[in-house]
């Protein structure tokens, strides 16, 4: 089984990997890769991030695989004040779906783009 995530901030492999400082939530996501891990069925883990902090890039670290998109700040004016146009990362989410091939994909951070 390969299962895909998609999640609102960057794992602690991605921060280690970019040298950077872990501040911030979402440590919880990264502690379920380890038991995720001991599930024979199990063939391989993918994790998509988004954001305007990081490159778009792909990296294996420690057998997971972590792709991460490039997110710009497009404001869009609309007739209810300022809204963020995300609609033209969503190519970026489909090619990942694509290029990985889950069995299964699970989105944490719902709340968020």
């Amino acid at each position: 089984m390969r299962i895909l995530w998609f999640t609102n901030v960057p794992l602690q492999p991605l921060l280690n990997h970019w040298k950077r400082s872990t501040t911030g939530t979402g440590f919880w996501m990264h502690a379920l890769i380890a038991p995720l891990r001991q599930c024979p069925q199990l063939h391989r883990i993918g994790v998509g991030y988004a954001g305007t902090d990081c490159p778009d890039e792909h990296n294996e670290i420690d057998g997971v695989d972590y792709f991460s998109i490039k997110k710009s700040h497009i404001v869009q004016r609309t007739r209810l004040g300022l809204r963020y146009s995300e609609n033209r990362h969503l190519q970026n989410f489909v090619d990942i779906v694509d290029k990985f091939r889950p069995d299964v994909i699970h989105i944490h951070g719902t709340e968020y783009f």
